[in-house]
């Protein structure tokens, strides 16, 4: 199942083929996923309709969907944290490195599940060195 099952008929502003949405898509260590900046329509599509980030209960706890959406993506982040551990125990946490990386996953000629995910990670991470000048 995937979030078509949850949209049934219903209209959505969001679209995988919009750069520029795709580029405010971000996620948190928990597998959250939200926009950056914000945008209330695709929040609203993502989070009423989607149901990308669970479903939420009258509590306020947060139930995650049947194919585990919110531990898959927690698990791809910690993985790529990991990676980024991994090579700063190398001595080769350096943007040219995460470059590589990033530029790898992008020339996929198929996207892995949750790549999405890795790529943000990674581009934050590559951002922080480049700012470091590292």
């Amino acid at each position: 199942m995937c979030c078509d099952a949850e949209k049934g008929e219903k209209e959505i502003s969001i679209s995988l083929l919009n750069e520029f949405q795709m580029d405010k898509i971000a996620y948190k260590k928990d597998g959250t996923i939200y926009t950056n900046p914000e945008d209330e329509a695709m929040e609203k599509d993502m989070n009423e309709i989607l149901h990308l980030n669970g479903i939420r209960n009258r509590d306020g706890s947060v139930l995650d969907t049947s194919t585990e959406i919110l531990k898959g993506r927690r698990d791809t982040y910690f993985r790529a944290q990991k990676m980024m551990e991994m090579l700063a125990k190398q001595g080769k946490c350096t943007s040219a490195e995460v470059k590589k990386i990033i530029d790898n996953l992008k020339n996929k000629e198929e996207f892995e599940e949750y790549q999405g995910v890795k790529l943000y990670y990674f581009r934050k991470k590559y951002d922080s060195l480049v700012k470091r000048g590292l």
